[in-house]
Protein backbone atom coordinates (compact mmCIF):
# COMPACT_ATOMS: atom_id res chain seq x y z
CA UNK A 1 0.00 0.00 0.00
CA UNK A 2 1.42 3.24 -0.93
CA UNK A 3 1.18 6.67 1.07
CA UNK A 4 -1.47 8.33 -1.33
CA UNK A 5 -3.75 5.39 -1.18
CA UNK A 6 -3.39 5.18 2.87
CA UNK A 7 -4.23 9.01 3.07
CA UNK A 8 -7.34 8.58 0.57
CA UNK A 9 -8.47 5.65 2.53
CA UNK A 10 -8.10 7.36 6.15
CA UNK A 11 -10.11 10.37 4.52
CA UNK A 12 -12.71 8.14 3.22
CA UNK A 13 -13.23 6.52 7.05
CA UNK A 14 -12.85 9.72 8.83
CA UNK A 15 -15.65 11.37 6.70
CA UNK A 16 -17.76 8.06 6.45
CA UNK A 17 -17.77 8.31 10.34
CA UNK A 18 -18.51 11.87 10.56
CA UNK A 19 -21.74 11.36 8.66
CA UNK A 20 -22.82 8.33 10.14
CA UNK A 21 -24.93 8.19 13.45
CA UNK A 22 -22.74 7.40 16.52
CA UNK A 23 -24.00 3.68 17.97
CA UNK A 24 -22.72 0.79 18.10
CA UNK A 25 -23.82 -0.44 14.99
CA UNK A 26 -22.78 1.67 12.53
CA UNK A 27 -19.29 1.21 14.21
CA UNK A 28 -19.38 -2.39 14.22
CA UNK A 29 -20.21 -2.73 10.58
CA UNK A 30 -18.01 0.38 9.71
CA UNK A 31 -14.98 -1.62 11.27
CA UNK A 32 -15.80 -5.35 9.83
CA UNK A 33 -15.66 -3.34 6.61
CA UNK A 34 -12.36 -1.83 7.10
CA UNK A 35 -10.89 -5.69 8.32
CA UNK A 36 -12.56 -6.83 5.32
CA UNK A 37 -10.72 -3.93 3.19
CA UNK A 38 -7.07 -4.76 5.33
CA UNK A 39 -7.49 -8.77 4.40
CA UNK A 40 -8.23 -8.17 0.79
CA UNK A 41 -5.13 -5.82 0.49
CA UNK A 42 -2.68 -7.99 2.55
CA UNK A 43 -3.83 -11.28 0.25
CA UNK A 44 -3.12 -9.39 -2.57
CA UNK A 45 -0.13 -7.58 -1.93
CA UNK A 46 2.17 -9.52 0.47
CA UNK A 47 3.54 -12.44 -0.39
CA UNK A 48 2.17 -15.40 1.63
CA UNK A 49 3.53 -19.30 1.42
CA UNK A 50 1.33 -22.27 2.75
CA UNK A 51 2.99 -24.90 4.94
CA UNK A 52 2.21 -28.91 4.42
CA UNK A 53 3.94 -31.11 6.43
CA UNK A 54 1.97 -34.09 5.48
CA UNK A 55 2.25 -34.11 1.59
CA UNK A 56 6.37 -34.38 1.88
CA UNK A 57 7.56 -37.78 1.26
CA UNK A 58 10.85 -37.39 3.46
CA UNK A 59 11.05 -36.93 7.07
CA UNK A 60 14.94 -37.22 6.75
CA UNK A 61 15.38 -33.69 7.84
CA UNK A 62 13.25 -33.40 10.91
CA UNK A 63 15.19 -37.26 12.07
CA UNK A 64 18.59 -35.52 12.67
CA UNK A 65 19.93 -37.55 15.30
CA UNK A 66 18.29 -41.10 14.01
CA UNK A 67 21.05 -42.17 11.42
CA UNK A 68 18.58 -45.19 11.00
CA UNK A 69 15.82 -43.22 9.67
CA UNK A 70 15.18 -43.94 5.79
CA UNK A 71 12.83 -43.10 3.45
CA UNK A 72 10.61 -46.26 3.80
CA UNK A 73 10.09 -45.25 7.49
CA UNK A 74 8.86 -41.57 6.29
CA UNK A 75 6.07 -43.33 3.99
CA UNK A 76 4.85 -45.60 6.66
CA UNK A 77 5.31 -42.63 9.63
CA UNK A 78 3.26 -40.43 7.03
CA UNK A 79 0.22 -42.92 6.86
CA UNK A 80 0.39 -43.52 10.03
CA UNK A 81 -0.26 -39.74 11.21
CA UNK A 82 -3.11 -40.00 8.34
CA UNK A 83 -5.11 -43.00 9.78
CA UNK A 84 -4.33 -41.38 13.26
CA UNK A 85 -6.30 -38.12 12.41
CA UNK A 86 -9.16 -39.77 10.27
CA UNK A 87 -9.43 -41.73 12.92
CA UNK A 88 -9.51 -39.25 16.15
CA UNK A 89 -12.00 -37.24 13.96
CA UNK A 90 -14.12 -40.85 13.55
CA UNK A 91 -14.33 -40.74 17.64
CA UNK A 92 -17.10 -38.31 17.37
CA UNK A 93 -19.04 -39.40 14.12
CA UNK A 94 -19.83 -43.24 14.61
CA UNK A 95 -18.79 -45.90 16.67
CA UNK A 96 -18.76 -48.51 13.90
CA UNK A 97 -16.47 -46.81 11.81
CA UNK A 98 -14.57 -45.63 14.59
CA UNK A 99 -13.16 -49.27 15.40
CA UNK A 100 -12.43 -49.83 12.01
CA UNK A 101 -10.50 -46.97 11.53
CA UNK A 102 -8.58 -47.66 14.95
CA UNK A 103 -7.88 -51.27 13.81
CA UNK A 104 -6.51 -49.83 11.05
CA UNK A 105 -4.42 -47.37 12.51
CA UNK A 106 -3.28 -50.02 14.89
CA UNK A 107 -1.95 -52.37 12.60
CA UNK A 108 0.15 -49.59 10.72
CA UNK A 109 1.49 -48.31 13.83
CA UNK A 110 2.55 -51.90 14.83
CA UNK A 111 3.95 -52.00 11.61
CA UNK A 112 6.05 -48.82 11.97
CA UNK A 113 7.23 -49.83 14.87
CA UNK A 114 8.59 -53.12 13.95
CA UNK A 115 10.41 -51.52 10.82
CA UNK A 116 11.93 -49.04 12.92
CA UNK A 117 13.42 -52.35 14.71
CA UNK A 118 14.64 -53.94 12.15
CA UNK A 119 16.06 -50.65 10.74
CA UNK A 120 17.74 -50.10 13.91
CA UNK A 121 19.18 -53.60 14.46
CA UNK A 122 20.57 -52.76 10.51
CA UNK A 123 22.21 -49.54 11.50
CA UNK A 124 24.03 -50.90 14.32
CA UNK A 125 25.01 -54.48 12.69
CA UNK A 126 26.13 -52.65 9.75
CA UNK A 127 28.39 -50.13 12.07
CA UNK A 128 30.06 -53.10 13.78
CA UNK A 129 30.48 -55.42 10.61
CA UNK A 130 32.35 -51.97 9.62
CA UNK A 131 34.38 -52.06 13.01
CA UNK A 132 35.13 -55.75 12.45
CA UNK A 133 36.78 -55.11 9.14
CA UNK A 134 38.67 -51.90 10.20
CA UNK A 135 40.55 -53.70 13.11
CA UNK A 136 41.34 -56.70 10.80
CA UNK A 137 42.86 -54.23 8.57
CA UNK A 138 44.87 -52.41 11.40
CA UNK A 139 48.33 -53.76 13.13
CA UNK A 140 49.28 -54.08 16.00
CA UNK A 141 50.88 -51.01 16.27
CA UNK A 142 47.73 -49.20 15.41
CA UNK A 143 45.74 -50.86 18.55
CA UNK A 144 48.05 -49.32 20.41
CA UNK A 145 47.77 -46.17 19.48
CA UNK A 146 43.86 -46.60 19.87
CA UNK A 147 44.30 -47.61 23.12
CA UNK A 148 46.75 -44.09 24.02
CA UNK A 149 43.89 -42.43 22.65
CA UNK A 150 41.56 -43.92 24.44
CA UNK A 151 43.90 -43.76 27.48
CA UNK A 152 43.46 -47.25 28.35
CA UNK A 153 46.88 -47.77 28.13
CA UNK A 154 50.40 -45.51 28.81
Amino acid sequence: MDASYNTKFKNVLLQFLENSAVDQTSINSTYENVVDILKHEMTNKLKSRTITIDSCNSNKKRRIRKPWWNNDLSLVWNTVCTYEKEFIKSRRRSLYNSRELKTRFVTKRKLFDKLVQQAKRRHWYDIQTENVSKSEKRSENDFGKILVKLEIWK
